[in-house]
């Protein structure tokens, strides 16, 4: 079964590349799974967030 994940490159400082592995360390992660876990809880405050603003 192929995976659906797509690949790309992302350019970041170093030292932001530093704080990420130093919080995914601290979590027991890989730097690619708390990017995207970073990602996605941002994307579900922002849903959020809009359906908040929409019923308003």
């Amino acid at each position: 079964m192929a995976s659906k994940k797509l690949v790309f490159s992302l350019r970041v400082e170093k030292e932001v590349l530093e704080k990420i592995g130093e919080y995914a360390a601290l979590e027991q992660r890989s730097m690619n799974s708390y990017i995207l876990l970073i990602l996605l809880d941002h994307i579900r405050k922002r849903e959020r967030m809009e359906k908040k603003e929409q019923r308003n």
